[in-house]
Protein backbone atom coordinates (compact mmCIF):
# COMPACT_ATOMS: atom_id res chain seq x y z
CA UNK A 1 0.00 0.00 0.00
CA UNK A 2 1.42 3.41 -0.95
CA UNK A 3 0.93 6.40 1.12
CA UNK A 4 0.20 10.06 -1.00
CA UNK A 5 0.91 13.08 0.90
CA UNK A 6 -1.57 15.80 -0.92
CA UNK A 7 -1.23 19.54 0.36
CA UNK A 8 -3.45 22.55 -0.03
CA UNK A 9 -2.74 26.25 -0.35
CA UNK A 10 -5.65 28.58 1.25
CA UNK A 11 -5.19 31.82 -0.19
CA UNK A 12 -6.24 34.77 1.50
CA UNK A 13 -8.37 37.06 -1.14
CA UNK A 14 -10.01 39.63 1.53
CA UNK A 15 -8.45 43.42 1.53
CA UNK A 16 -8.25 43.69 5.36
CA UNK A 17 -9.92 46.58 5.18
CA UNK A 18 -11.55 47.72 8.64
CA UNK A 19 -15.38 47.55 9.18
CA UNK A 20 -17.31 49.52 11.32
CA UNK A 21 -20.22 47.09 12.48
CA UNK A 22 -23.22 48.70 14.12
CA UNK A 23 -23.76 52.26 15.30
CA UNK A 24 -20.65 54.43 16.61
CA UNK A 25 -21.55 56.63 19.72
CA UNK A 26 -19.09 58.02 22.32
CA UNK A 27 -19.34 57.08 25.56
CA UNK A 28 -19.60 59.53 28.62
CA UNK A 29 -17.24 59.87 30.84
CA UNK A 30 -17.93 62.80 33.10
CA UNK A 31 -19.25 66.58 32.73
CA UNK A 32 -17.25 68.80 30.47
CA UNK A 33 -15.83 71.96 31.80
CA UNK A 34 -13.97 75.03 30.93
CA UNK A 35 -10.44 75.31 29.77
CA UNK A 36 -11.16 71.51 27.56
CA UNK A 37 -8.08 71.12 25.50
CA UNK A 38 -8.07 71.41 21.79
CA UNK A 39 -7.16 68.00 21.27
CA UNK A 40 -9.23 66.37 23.28
CA UNK A 41 -11.85 66.82 21.23
CA UNK A 42 -12.62 64.03 18.46
CA UNK A 43 -14.14 63.67 15.39
CA UNK A 44 -16.83 60.57 15.14
CA UNK A 45 -16.66 57.83 12.38
CA UNK A 46 -18.96 57.55 9.72
CA UNK A 47 -19.79 54.08 8.27
CA UNK A 48 -17.44 54.08 6.27
CA UNK A 49 -14.72 54.75 8.32
CA UNK A 50 -14.38 59.04 7.39
CA UNK A 51 -13.96 61.17 9.66
CA UNK A 52 -16.73 63.67 10.34
CA UNK A 53 -17.07 66.73 12.33
CA UNK A 54 -20.18 66.85 14.63
CA UNK A 55 -23.04 69.13 13.86
CA UNK A 56 -24.21 71.72 16.56
CA UNK A 57 -27.10 73.21 17.02
CA UNK A 58 -28.38 75.91 19.86
CA UNK A 59 -30.58 75.34 22.28
CA UNK A 60 -32.78 77.38 24.96
CA UNK A 61 -33.86 76.08 28.01
CA UNK A 62 -37.99 77.25 28.49
CA UNK A 63 -38.71 76.25 32.11
CA UNK A 64 -39.75 72.71 30.96
CA UNK A 65 -37.72 71.21 27.83
CA UNK A 66 -34.80 72.58 25.22
CA UNK A 67 -36.15 74.65 22.15
CA UNK A 68 -34.42 75.39 18.87
CA UNK A 69 -32.86 79.13 18.53
CA UNK A 70 -35.50 80.42 16.04
CA UNK A 71 -34.11 82.85 13.60
CA UNK A 72 -35.45 86.54 12.75
CA UNK A 73 -36.70 87.89 9.11
CA UNK A 74 -34.89 91.47 8.06
CA UNK A 75 -31.88 92.53 6.95
CA UNK A 76 -28.43 93.66 8.53
CA UNK A 77 -28.61 90.98 10.88
CA UNK A 78 -25.18 90.56 12.29
CA UNK A 79 -25.36 93.89 14.28
CA UNK A 80 -28.82 93.68 15.17
CA UNK A 81 -29.03 91.26 18.60
CA UNK A 82 -25.53 92.69 19.78
CA UNK A 83 -27.59 93.91 23.03
CA UNK A 84 -26.72 97.93 23.40
CA UNK A 85 -23.61 97.79 25.88
CA UNK A 86 -21.72 95.64 22.91
CA UNK A 87 -22.07 98.81 20.69
CA UNK A 88 -21.56 101.55 22.55
CA UNK A 89 -21.49 103.13 26.54
CA UNK A 90 -24.40 104.68 27.90
CA UNK A 91 -24.87 106.28 30.96
CA UNK A 92 -27.42 104.37 32.48
CA UNK A 93 -29.67 101.46 31.49
CA UNK A 94 -33.45 102.56 32.30
CA UNK A 95 -35.17 99.55 31.39
CA UNK A 96 -34.52 96.34 30.25
CA UNK A 97 -36.90 93.51 29.90
CA UNK A 98 -37.48 90.35 28.21
CA UNK A 99 -40.62 89.59 30.03
CA UNK A 100 -38.69 86.10 31.81
CA UNK A 101 -40.31 87.56 34.95
CA UNK A 102 -43.82 86.09 35.77
CA UNK A 103 -45.32 89.43 36.84
CA UNK A 104 -45.68 92.16 33.76
CA UNK A 105 -44.01 95.12 34.61
CA UNK A 106 -45.53 96.96 32.42
CA UNK A 107 -49.60 98.83 32.59
CA UNK A 108 -52.30 98.76 30.45
CA UNK A 109 -53.00 101.91 28.82
CA UNK A 110 -55.71 100.37 26.24
CA UNK A 111 -56.64 97.56 25.06
CA UNK A 112 -55.60 94.02 26.15
CA UNK A 113 -52.17 93.23 27.67
CA UNK A 114 -50.59 90.14 28.86
CA UNK A 115 -47.26 88.19 29.29
CA UNK A 116 -47.34 85.47 26.42
CA UNK A 117 -45.29 82.86 27.24
CA UNK A 118 -46.95 80.53 24.18
CA UNK A 119 -43.60 79.38 22.25
CA UNK A 120 -44.21 80.17 18.85
CA UNK A 121 -44.98 84.08 20.09
CA UNK A 122 -41.59 84.73 21.88
CA UNK A 123 -38.62 85.67 20.00
CA UNK A 124 -36.21 85.00 22.48
CA UNK A 125 -36.37 82.81 26.04
CA UNK A 126 -39.82 81.89 27.38
CA UNK A 127 -42.07 85.12 26.91
CA UNK A 128 -43.12 88.34 25.12
CA UNK A 129 -45.36 91.35 25.58
CA UNK A 130 -49.01 90.44 23.73
CA UNK A 131 -51.31 93.27 22.87
CA UNK A 132 -55.03 92.69 21.32
CA UNK A 133 -57.12 95.92 20.42
CA UNK A 134 -60.90 95.96 20.14
CA UNK A 135 -62.73 95.01 16.82
CA UNK A 136 -63.35 99.00 16.51
CA UNK A 137 -61.57 100.65 14.19
CA UNK A 138 -59.49 103.29 15.85
CA UNK A 139 -59.01 100.66 18.70
CA UNK A 140 -55.73 100.45 20.77
CA UNK A 141 -53.43 98.76 22.59
CA UNK A 142 -51.11 100.09 24.83
CA UNK A 143 -48.32 99.50 27.52
CA UNK A 144 -46.79 101.93 29.55
CA UNK A 145 -43.66 101.59 31.57
CA UNK A 146 -42.60 104.71 33.96
CA UNK A 147 -39.73 105.34 35.84
CA UNK A 148 -38.28 108.98 37.69
CA UNK A 149 -37.54 112.00 35.88
CA UNK A 150 -33.96 111.58 34.60
CA UNK A 151 -33.70 114.89 33.38
CA UNK A 152 -34.16 116.19 29.38
CA UNK A 153 -31.36 114.61 27.42
CA UNK A 154 -30.76 111.96 24.48
CA UNK A 155 -32.40 108.75 25.41
CA UNK A 156 -31.97 105.00 23.26
CA UNK A 157 -34.68 102.81 23.10
CA UNK A 158 -34.57 99.05 21.75
CA UNK A 159 -36.74 96.69 20.87
CA UNK A 160 -38.26 93.75 18.82
CA UNK A 161 -42.23 93.94 18.17
CA UNK A 162 -44.44 92.00 15.71
CA UNK A 163 -47.89 91.95 14.63
CA UNK A 164 -51.02 89.81 13.44
CA UNK A 165 -54.39 90.70 12.40
CA UNK A 166 -56.77 88.80 10.14
CA UNK A 167 -54.77 89.53 6.73
CA UNK A 168 -51.90 90.46 5.95
CA UNK A 169 -53.37 94.02 4.04
CA UNK A 170 -55.34 94.95 7.25
CA UNK A 171 -54.28 98.53 7.92
CA UNK A 172 -52.86 99.11 10.93
CA UNK A 173 -49.58 101.08 13.04
CA UNK A 174 -47.42 99.81 15.68
CA UNK A 175 -46.03 102.92 17.35
CA UNK A 176 -43.23 103.58 20.44
CA UNK A 177 -43.62 106.83 22.43
CA UNK A 178 -41.54 108.70 25.11
CA UNK A 179 -42.66 111.98 27.16
CA UNK A 180 -40.50 112.92 29.56
CA UNK A 181 -42.43 115.07 32.08
CA UNK A 182 -40.07 118.04 33.64
CA UNK A 183 -43.01 119.84 36.08
CA UNK A 184 -43.55 122.13 33.24
CA UNK A 185 -43.67 120.57 30.42
CA UNK A 186 -44.15 117.29 28.44
CA UNK A 187 -41.45 116.65 25.94
CA UNK A 188 -43.44 114.45 23.91
CA UNK A 189 -42.20 112.18 20.85
CA UNK A 190 -43.71 108.98 19.15
CA UNK A 191 -42.73 106.81 16.01
CA UNK A 192 -44.73 104.84 14.78
CA UNK A 193 -44.90 102.21 11.60
CA UNK A 194 -48.04 102.59 9.38
CA UNK A 195 -49.09 99.51 7.92
CA UNK A 196 -51.57 99.51 5.29
CA UNK A 197 -53.33 98.26 1.61
CA UNK A 198 -50.51 100.11 -0.47
CA UNK A 199 -47.04 99.75 -0.62
CA UNK A 200 -46.85 103.54 -0.46
CA UNK A 201 -47.98 103.42 3.06
CA UNK A 202 -45.61 101.02 4.20
CA UNK A 203 -43.51 103.35 6.14
CA UNK A 204 -42.25 105.21 9.19
CA UNK A 205 -43.63 107.74 11.08
CA UNK A 206 -43.51 110.58 13.66
CA UNK A 207 -46.00 112.79 15.61
CA UNK A 208 -45.81 115.62 18.28
CA UNK A 209 -49.60 115.02 19.58
CA UNK A 210 -50.20 111.58 18.36
CA UNK A 211 -53.11 112.79 16.21
CA UNK A 212 -51.48 114.02 13.23
CA UNK A 213 -48.35 112.09 11.84
CA UNK A 214 -45.39 113.02 9.38
CA UNK A 215 -43.62 110.91 7.49
CA UNK A 216 -39.46 109.63 7.99
CA UNK A 217 -37.07 110.77 5.51
CA UNK A 218 -36.07 107.80 3.80
CA UNK A 219 -38.61 106.13 6.31
CA UNK A 220 -39.76 103.61 3.48
CA UNK A 221 -39.98 100.32 4.65
CA UNK A 222 -42.01 97.50 3.43
CA UNK A 223 -41.96 94.59 6.42
CA UNK A 224 -43.55 91.42 6.14
CA UNK A 225 -45.75 90.38 8.59
CA UNK A 226 -48.19 87.29 9.40
CA UNK A 227 -51.49 86.29 10.22
CA UNK A 228 -51.16 83.77 12.76
CA UNK A 229 -47.90 82.79 14.93
CA UNK A 230 -45.21 82.08 14.85
CA UNK A 231 -44.43 85.90 14.92
CA UNK A 232 -42.04 87.48 12.25
CA UNK A 233 -40.26 89.79 14.66
CA UNK A 234 -38.77 92.76 13.57
CA UNK A 235 -35.98 95.28 14.74
CA UNK A 236 -36.73 99.14 16.28
CA UNK A 237 -33.80 101.58 17.76
CA UNK A 238 -34.56 104.95 18.03
CA UNK A 239 -32.75 107.59 19.43
CA UNK A 240 -34.83 110.53 21.09
CA UNK A 241 -33.03 113.57 21.58
CA UNK A 242 -35.20 115.23 24.24
CA UNK A 243 -32.52 118.05 25.19
CA UNK A 244 -33.65 119.71 22.39
CA UNK A 245 -36.00 122.31 22.49
CA UNK A 246 -38.57 120.78 20.19
CA UNK A 247 -37.99 117.06 20.95
CA UNK A 248 -36.30 115.56 17.86
CA UNK A 249 -35.65 112.00 16.25
CA UNK A 250 -32.02 111.75 15.67
CA UNK A 251 -31.42 108.18 14.44
CA UNK A 252 -33.81 104.94 12.95
CA UNK A 253 -32.27 102.05 13.23
CA UNK A 254 -34.68 98.58 11.57
CA UNK A 255 -34.40 95.96 9.70
CA UNK A 256 -33.13 97.16 6.49
CA UNK A 257 -32.90 101.30 7.66
CA UNK A 258 -30.10 103.33 9.15
CA UNK A 259 -31.33 106.87 8.97
CA UNK A 260 -28.95 109.42 10.70
CA UNK A 261 -29.28 113.17 11.03
CA UNK A 262 -33.06 113.31 10.84
CA UNK A 263 -35.68 116.04 11.23
CA UNK A 264 -38.34 114.63 12.82
CA UNK A 265 -39.73 117.21 15.62
CA UNK A 266 -41.93 115.63 18.74
CA UNK A 267 -43.74 118.59 20.69
CA UNK A 268 -43.96 120.17 23.93
CA UNK A 269 -46.74 120.12 26.65
CA UNK A 270 -48.42 121.94 29.40
CA UNK A 271 -47.93 118.80 32.21
CA UNK A 272 -47.02 119.46 35.64
CA UNK A 273 -45.80 116.04 36.53
CA UNK A 274 -42.45 114.41 36.57
CA UNK A 275 -42.11 110.99 34.80
CA UNK A 276 -40.47 109.40 32.05
CA UNK A 277 -43.21 107.46 29.93
CA UNK A 278 -42.73 104.96 27.83
CA UNK A 279 -45.14 103.57 25.85
CA UNK A 280 -45.20 100.64 23.41
CA UNK A 281 -48.05 99.50 21.52
CA UNK A 282 -50.48 99.60 18.05
CA UNK A 283 -53.96 100.79 17.08
CA UNK A 284 -56.22 99.11 13.82
CA UNK A 285 -58.14 101.38 11.56
CA UNK A 286 -60.28 99.11 10.15
CA UNK A 287 -63.52 97.17 12.50
CA UNK A 288 -60.84 93.95 12.97
CA UNK A 289 -58.98 93.30 15.83
CA UNK A 290 -55.02 93.61 15.42
CA UNK A 291 -52.41 91.94 17.35
CA UNK A 292 -48.71 93.36 18.84
CA UNK A 293 -46.05 91.76 20.22
CA UNK A 294 -43.10 93.21 21.63
CA UNK A 295 -39.68 92.00 23.57
CA UNK A 296 -36.44 92.10 24.23
CA UNK A 297 -36.96 96.01 25.30
CA UNK A 298 -34.19 98.43 26.60
CA UNK A 299 -33.89 101.81 27.01
CA UNK A 300 -30.48 104.09 27.83
CA UNK A 301 -29.64 107.52 28.28
CA UNK A 302 -26.86 109.86 27.39
CA UNK A 303 -25.45 107.64 24.80
CA UNK A 304 -21.52 108.23 24.43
Amino acid sequence: MTLVLRSATLTDVSDRAARIVGGVRYSPSGSASDGFSNNGVNDWLDTAGSDRIPTSAPMLFNGSTWDRVRADVGGMLYQKPLPVTVRRSPRRILVADDFEATTLAWGTGTGTVTRDATLASVRAGIASMKLVTGATAGNGATALFEVGYQGLQKYVIELWWAELAAAVTTPRRFSVLLEVIDGTNNHYLEVAYLKNLTTAQNKWQFSADGTTYNDVTGGAETLTFRTTVPYTWHYFRGHFNMSAATPNLDELHTDTLDLTGLTAAGGVISNTATAVDLTVGGTTDVAAASTFAVDQVLVSDQEA
